[in-house]
């Protein structure tokens, strides 16, 4: 009788019957949930939800077909404020808009094979907190998470080929992790965040213009050997104290760092960029930063001393 309870208890446990106390995997939202659309080649595209719940999980499939999108819009006007989503990991692509004005939503899963996050996908998600980009991510649109206020951490992934201008402008980013294998941040990217410290990966090539523009709180800078692009006003009105400019940059001017007033070094590690001096026809060219010093090596070209261009200069 003794091995026929260890038995059943056993059976039990293996098989988690409701009377043993374990957890089952939330159930998806029935396809009842949804307004949908099956295309030509068989996969669903989610056009609305129409559901009750606010914690809402996608179905992978729905009769029985892969769900590969969601739609234009497909969460902005729901009938009920939503605060989590949960994507299959059949989802390859969401379209523009897809939970814009979200104000509830504030944590998301995304699908581990997404490719693409279109325009203003997530912007003004205002209590968005958590979110975690696939490394299957290749394209970001412009704005895709715009205003998203609560948003204190984001990833860059390694596979991200394509992302466009302001994709987090205005939010309230204080870390940020760029992989290796990124090789550019495009225009306005981080505008107007909380960011406290940037370090490129050695992969990345070009800093676009007001990538950082108007990080008050950013402090620390630390560039690559191999890039070579700094876009102007990158910077612009950031707290960084001092700046070590890679041998490789070829191009840069003197407004990547107007209005750093903490600025008081600039190290340049190769020659002189040949268009530092911002040109403007009127009135005349006045240095952004008169107590900023630049720094350069002994044998450097295209420097002078003991000022070049209105900047006192060093040696290092």
């Amino acid at each position: 009788m003794k091995k026929i309870c260890t038995l059943l208890a056993l059976i039990m446990l293996l098989t988690c019957v409701p009377m043993s106390g374990c957890t089952a995997e939330p159930e998806p939202n029935p396809a009842t949930d949804f307004e949908y659309e099956i295309g030509e080649d068989g996969n669903v595209t989610i056009t609305r939800y129409i559901g009750q719940t606010a914690d809402v999980i996608i179905p992978a499939q729905i009769e029985e077909k892969d769900v590969t999108e969601i739609g234009l819009g497909a969460f902005m006007f729901t009938q009920i404020a939503i605060t989590s989503v949960v994507l299959p990991d059949t989802v390859i692509r969401i379209d523009d808009s897809a939970f814009q004005f979200c104000s509830q939503l504030s944590k998301v899963s995304l699908s581990k094979n997404l490719t693409t996050l279109s325009q203003l996908t997530f912007s003004n998600c205002t209590s968005l907190v958590d979110i975690t980009l696939p490394d299957s991510l290749q394209i970001i649109e412009k704005n895709a998470f715009e205003n998203c206020t609560s948003l204190k951490h984001i990833n860059i992934p390694k596979s991200t080929r394509e992302w466009a201008g302001s994709v987090f402008a205005g939010c309230r980013i204080e870390t940020v992790d760029i992989a290796e294998g990124v090789e550019f941040i495009p225009l306005g990217a981080f505008s107007g965040n909380n960011i406290l410290e940037v370090v490129l990966p050695s992969s990345m090539r070009e800093v676009g213009m007001y990538a950082f523009y108007d990080c008050e709180n950013l402090k620390s800078v630390t560039l690559n050997e191999g890039l070579t692009t700094l876009g102007d006003s990158a910077f612009v009105n950031s707290k960084i104290e001092e700046l070590i400019i890679p041998s490789t940059v070829v191009q840069m001017t003197e407004m990547v760092f107007d209005q750093c007033s903490s600025l008081k070094t600039v190290k340049f590690e190769g020659n002189a960029p040949t268009d530092f001096v911002y040109q403007l026809d009127d009135p005349p060219h006045v240095p952004h930063n008169v107590d900023c010093t630049i720094y350069y090596h002994e044998g450097a070209t295209g420097f002078t001393s003991p000022e070049w261009n209105g900047y006192p200069t060093k040696t290092w």
